[in-house]
């Protein structure tokens, strides 16, 4: 019908409110399993680690393939079960393997890639369904911005934090304490998708 709305942000503020807000945190924990399998990663790898730094490298450059390979599997899924579905069961594992992250970052150089690999497949399997289900809850006239902003909202408390967090917690309480942040932000994401309804996610 070619309508336009002159101000979206305005109108996702005045009208959407509860989207926004469930959206920001149905993508929390995606932002923060990303950044702590990637940048935080890399920096415990080298600065506590000791790992060389291209050793690190090839890690993180193999695990991306894991994440490559999940994508297309996770789509495919979400196709065929549905995306809040696939969403649920993902963010379940990711609470699950939290409990293996000091596990696998506390042992051996294999332990820290077997680490790297299962993380990023996880987030493969939780981002390829995300971006429809940010948008799905926004009407066509502000889809666009209301998707915009949770996902840069969830970036925000996500992604910006979670490689300072992860090495605060680490270097004041261990490892295990990175874990129970990477299980909060599941428990947080998993609660504001089952608050969601259905086709909001």
């Amino acid at each position: 019908t070619e309508e336009r709305v002159r101000v979206p942000l305005t109108e996702i503020f005045r009208n959407h409110k509860r989207s926004l807000f469930l959206g920001t945190f149905v993508a929390l924990v995606t932002f923060v399993l990303f950044y702590i399998s990637t940048a935080y990663l890399m920096s415990y790898n080298v600065k506590v680690r000791h790992i060389p730094f291209l050793d690190a490298l090839a890690i993180q450059i193999f695990s991306s393939i894991s994440f490559g390979i999940f994508l297309p599997l996770s789509a495919k899924l979400a196709e065929r079960f549905g995306r809040r579905e696939v969403l649920i069961g993902t963010t379940i594992l990711i609470g699950a393997f939290s409990f293996l992250l000091p596990v696998l970052m506390g042992g051996s150089e294999a332990g820290i890639f077997l680490f790297a690999i299962v993380a990023m497949a996880l987030m493969g399997m939780t981002y390829a369904p995300i971006g429809t289900a940010l948008a799905a809850p926004f009407p066509t006239s502000v889809r666009y911005t209301g998707a915009s902003m949770t996902f840069n909202l969830a970036g925000i408390v996500g992604a910006s934090l979670a490689p300072y967090a992860a090495t605060w917690l680490q270097s004041h309480y261990g490892l295990a304490y990175v874990g129970y942040y990477m299980l909060a932000a599941a428990v947080i994401t998993l609660l504001c998708i089952l608050a969601s309804r259905k086709g909001e996610v």
